[in-house]
């Protein structure tokens, strides 16, 4: 096998991986349970076992295509890379201008940006997160259940303030559902799966709360009202992120428990 059939083999490697690996999730996110929250940590473990390979594997595809493009072997259109990598490599790297070392470029590129410090705020900063919750519409959105989205809020606060959520890339995970569950459980209403899910989304309705769609998705995003389970979410919506302020106040002591309480009197009593 010469060399360009090599590289005709990782590139439809990563094809075959990356579409074997949608249509398995989808399967078994069919045949779950969504009220079974044990069923669906288990599915959620064995799909992130799945993405955590994947995204290895994408990490190595990248290095070895823009080592080639670099010595222009291939170019950066014959490389079969998906077209929302394009900030992935930096541009220097493939046009092979950069000064670095290749192998410390490429980590750089796809290293996880580190956790934000924890800095001192004052009372302006609780002020302006008051304001910010106070524009919540618990009304805005598909959410079938009236304490639906705040709740959503409370349970963010909550595991915000734990440090279990400690970078403000917040992904709906099997956690987070069970922490709203819990707080639905308080109020005496049974809220499973599925209300978790449109309530994560229907967050996006307030001035504090951006989607980060898939890439690729952001048009289905937009004109998206309902999602009916985990599979209808994670297959257009990467993770949220929270107003920075609100953030830094949910993570420091002396506010986090003020805000909490306010979110329970004015939205869930």
């Amino acid at each position: 096998m010469n060399f360009e059939d090599k590289v005709a083999v990782i590139q439809s490697a990563f094809q075959d991986l990356n579409k074997a690996l949608n249509e398995l999730c989808r399967d078994i996110w069919h045949e779950v349970d969504s009220t079974d929250l044990n069923a669906v940590s288990r599915a959620a473990g064995f799909q992130q076992r799945f993405v955590t390979s994947i995204k290895g594997f994408e990490r190595s595809t990248v290095e070895i295509l823009s080592l080639l493009s670099d010595r222009h072997l291939i170019s950066d259109s014959e490389s079969g890379l998906p077209a929302e990598w394009g900030e992935t490599v930096p541009s220097k790297i493939k046009q092979g201008k950069s000064k670095v070392p290749r192998s410390k470029s490429i980590r750089r590129a796809v290293t996880v940006s580190p956790k934000p410090t924890l800095r001192p705020l004052e009372e302006s900063a609780l002020d302006d997160a008051l304001d910010k919750i106070s524009s919540l519409d618990p009304k805005a959105g598909a959410s079938l259940l009236r304490h639906a989205v705040p709740a959503m809020l409370l349970a963010v606060a909550r595991m915000i303030d734990r440090g279990e959520l400690a970078s403000n890339s917040i992904e709906f995970s099997v956690k987070l559902a069970e922490e709203f569950r819990d707080i639905c459980r308080g109020l005496g209403i049974r809220a499973g799966l599925g209300a978790a899910c449109q309530a994560f989304f229907d967050l996006r309705f307030s001035n504090f709360w951006k989607l980060k769609p898939l890439p690729g998705r952001s048009a289905e995003m937009r004109h998206t009202t309902v999602v009916e389970n985990l599979n209808d979410l994670n297959r257009i919506v990467l993770s949220a992120k929270i107003d920075r302020n609100l953030y830094d106040c949910f993570r420091y002591p002396k506010f986090s428990k003020r805000l909490q309480k306010i979110i329970g009197d004015r939205f869930l009593n």
